[in-house]
């Protein structure tokens, strides 16, 4: 999960990050969330914004199945869902057709579905039980209603038309079978199609749609959680201590009203509210993730022969060694800088930039990952302090041998003025959570052990002297960066 806030060392801020805590912990099991500062005086403008960003919440209370007309029968899809996964053993889908018309004759249909088996292996085809819930009774034949099915599907927290493991599946639901054309909406797909041609296009999604349908996602109740986190959004909207980044110019011009939360579990369920897709960079959230790719590349005993992994109890950009004369860990300037010397350095600067970005886009599911070269060129014109910890470092030996200190410190700037949203943002947390697989491409990223040290040093050391505070109001891995956002990953 993930928390992002330009509101740093207030009051308020804890007391609602406590609460966030306690929301999440009531869950049966982890999720990921993303915030970024706010303002509740918003402009008509931005009034009008926020309701189209909380459309999410609505449209998952609005898609309620149709009420009972000529062509549809009412359908309570929760209850149904979970009548029908406990119905499932000992109960043939003919019983089930009998059962539903009070009628102890079978269906004089003969249809496909009378002819599927009782039990099914969940992993190749939509189980017959939940296959029901969407077939529309009233037409000649049995057909799918896919729309039912999509709004549904919605309600469970996936997203049908960006989720990638579903395009292959929603291409084949749709009125585009070739793919040609990107479906964003119900409107793009068929109203109806035939029990065939449905479970055809859904097997490869089958153990997916079986857990998410039946109510056995991470977060059964999701329309209730996305309630809650609404409720606790509306509360940080009053939230106006902080202030942006004064020593980088291009932050400092930042619009500090950006105010947003995203949420990626690990099971893949999504929600956003606010202003979710307005990149910023990620500044210091990628010390944790240059830390993570360095362990999984070369292993911990390698990568801490440059650093240590104790909270140094001090400002995040002091000139400071520990005992054993190393920086105290990689969540500071001097620990991340070494990390910068350490990653791929036999490759041209460019590559290792290349390399690198590759890697955020891994665990961000391919979603937006960009760069912002006026925040570069902002940073390094003024990083007189940053240069003297790179000299520091030099002197006392810990860089690799032949460490370019220039196109290291040039690396760390760049990664520095990566860009994200809040939404790639909590695919990345989700994919640290999720022990280093990203939940939505099923790839794996980060090996676990590598994803396991990331987590204990964000815990320890990720919000710098305030870190101890911070484990014990808020006890999360977590990383801030002074473009405004809190990272923060609920561990699997």
């Amino acid at each position: 999960a993930v928390v992002s806030t330009q509101s740093t060392g207030d009051d308020k801020v804890t007391e609602i990050l406590q609460e966030v805590t306690a929301k999440i912990e009531s869950q049966p099991d982890p999720i990921q969330v993303e915030v970024a500062n706010g303002d509740e005086n918003k402009t008509e403008a931005e009034s009008t914004s926020l309701n189209k960003e909380s459309s999410e919440i609505a449209e998952m209370e609005q898609n309620q199945p149709p009420k009972p007309t000529k062509t549809h029968q009412q359908k309570d899809f929760r209850k149904m869902a979970t009548d029908a996964a406990k119905a499932l053993d000992g109960m043939s889908i003919s019983d089930k057709a009998q059962s539903k018309s009070g009628s102890s004759t079978p269906s004089s249909r003969g249809s496909f579905l009378d002819n599927m088996p009782s039990k099914n292996d969940d992993k190749k085809t939509l189980s017959p039980s939940l296959l029901r819930l969407y077939i529309d009774e009233v037409e000649e034949d049995d057909k799918v209603s896919i729309r039912d099915f999509i709004r549904h599907l919605k309600r469970t927290g996936l997203r049908p038309f960006g989720d990638p493991r579903l395009t292959e599946m929603m291409h084949k639901l749709s009125n585009d079978p070739s793919g040609l054309l990107t479906i964003q909406s119900e409107i793009g797909c068929k109203k109806f199609m035939n029990v065939e041609e449905f479970i055809e296009a859904t097997s490869k999604n089958a153990y997916l749609l079986n857990k998410a349908l039946s109510s056995n996602l991470i977060i059964p109740e999701f329309p209730d959680f996305c309630k809650e986190i609404a409720t606790i959004y509306k509360k940080l909207l009053g939230v106006k201590g902080g202030l942006n980044a004064q020593y980088i110019p291009q932050l400092a011009r930042v619009n500090p009203d950006f105010f947003g939360i995203s949420i990626c579990t690990v099971d893949g369920q999504r929600f956003a509210i606010g202003d979710t897709d307005i990149p910023f960079c990620i500044q210091s959230c990628s010390k944790a993730l240059n830390y993570a790719i360095n362990v999984a590349e070369l292993g911990p005993d390698k990568v801490h022969q440059h650093l240590g992994k104790e909270p140094s109890g001090i400002g995040f950009n002091q000139i400071s060694l520990d005992k054993n004369g190393l920086p105290h860990n990689p969540m500071i300037n001097p620990g991340a800088i070494a990390c910068c010397s350490v990653l791929k350095n036999m490759w041209s600067l460019d590559d290792r930039f290349d390399y690198t970005i590759n890697e955020y886009k891994k665990m961000a599911g391919n979603e937006y990952i960009g760069f912002s070269n006026a925040t570069f060129l902002s940073e390094k014109s003024c990083a007189d302090q940053n240069f003297a910890i790179g000299y520091f470092l030099k002197e006392h030996g810990v860089f690799p041998e032949n460490t370019d200190l220039k196109q290291t410190l040039d690396l760390y700037f760049q990664l520095c003025s990566v860009e994200a949203t809040a939404e790639s943002s909590a695919v990345i947390a989700a994919t640290l959570a999720n022990g280093g697989v990203c939940p939505i491409t099923q790839e794996s990223c980060i090996t676990p052990d590598a994803v396991r040290n990331t987590l204990s040093l964000m815990y320890s050391c990720g919000m710098y002297d305030y870190s101890g505070e911070w484990a014990f109001e808020v006890g999360l891995p977590g990383k801030s960066g002074v473009a405004g956002s809190i990272f923060i990953v609920v561990p699997n």
